[in-house]
Order: C-alpha cells, then structure tokens, then sequence
C-alpha cells in the first residue's frame, strides 16, 4: 500500500545545516547524534560542501536513528514507508514511527496514526489511529498555541474543556479561550 501523505520531515527543522568538516565527521563517528544528523543533512541535500550522496545520508540517518534519535527514527521510518534509499518495508517503518511517536514525535504520532488508518504496514485499527493522530493534535496546537497563535489557543482550549487528548481541565481551557479571545478569534466565543 502506497504511503503517500505521510510527510517527510524538513531536514533543517531539526538537526544542524552544519559545513561539512573533518571535524564534524570525528564527532558523527565518535557518535555525536546532532553531528550524525548533520551529516545526514549534508550528504541528503548535497550542500554544506559535500556531493549528494543518498547511500553515506543513509550511513548517518541509520546511526542517529539507533541511538534512539526521535528525528534519525522518524526520517528513516519515512525512507522505509517510500522505499527511498531501502527497500520499501512498511512494517519496518511502523517500527521506527512507534519509537519516535512514544519520544514525542508529533510527525512520527501523526504518520503513524495514518498507518493504522490505512492498515499500512499493521492491522488496519480505527480507534489507534484516532489515539495517535489526537496525540500528534495536541503537540502540534500545544506548541503553536505557546507561540501565540490564536486558533491554536482556542481548538486546545477546547481539547481541554471537553479531555480531547488531554486530561479534561476546565481551568487550563478557559485560559486558552481567553487568550485567543483576546485576540479577537470568533471560536474561542
């Protein structure tokens, strides 16, 4: 089954766009996780001062993903689910999303969910994919709601006011509503 939404992580997100150098190579095979990503960045993009090189990117993704790097699982989860640098195995890619969704991934929550809505690589299960997606839900508007944003105040508040994903928190929720409220945004009425 093709896997197509499931979303690739952007690569600068989270892990450094570092130069490439004897240095940062010592510390990748030394095993310094941000240095494996970085690399893995480098010879994935073919910047930094390196050719594009999918095999060595593959090299570095798979260290930092067995080190139990949430981002090195949840990208090479990704390759699996696409067969990109690996031969196509969605039960391998089910593997690395769980370890990186139980880190707190919330691509990993969110791509993992879509496995169990599709039965992709696991046994179709409607009521774990709700479980995981509702997972993803609450880090992504948690994060974007600390930012400010306004509709993200108002759709955790009410994750809140109704325990969507979250303990039910009738004080937390009215805080939310009131802030993006405050920002004059008509759900939070």
């Amino acid at each position: 089954m093709v896997m197509a939404v499931v979303a690739k992580e952007d690569q600068n997100a989270n892990c450094t766009s570092e130069n490439y150098s004897s240095e940062l190579l010592k510390k990748g095979e030394a095993g310094d996780v941000k240095a494996q990503l970085a690399l893995w960045h480098c010879y994935s993009s073919g910047r930094h001062g390196v050719d594009q090189d999918q095999k060595e990117a593959l090299k570095w993704l798979t260290k930092a993903a067995d080190q139990g790097d949430p981002v090195g699982q949840f990208n090479l989860g990704w390759n699996y689910a696409k067969g990109v640098g690996v031969t196509k195995d969605e039960k391998q890619a089910v593997v690395l999303f769980s370890k990186a969704a139980e880190q707190g991934s919330g691509l990993a929550q969110g791509s993992l969910a879509i496995c169990y809505a599709k039965g992709a690589g696991v046994i179709q299960d409607d009521k774990k994919a709700i479980e995981w997606f509702t997972k993803g839900a609450v880090k992504y508007f948690s994060k974007q709601a600390e930012a400010g944003d306004a509709k993200s105040q108002a759709t955790l508040g009410l994750f809140y006011a109704y325990g969507i994903g979250v303990e039910k928190n009738e004080k937390r929720a009215i805080e939310l509503l009131m802030n993006a409220a405050k920002q004059v945004m008509p759900t939070a009425f």
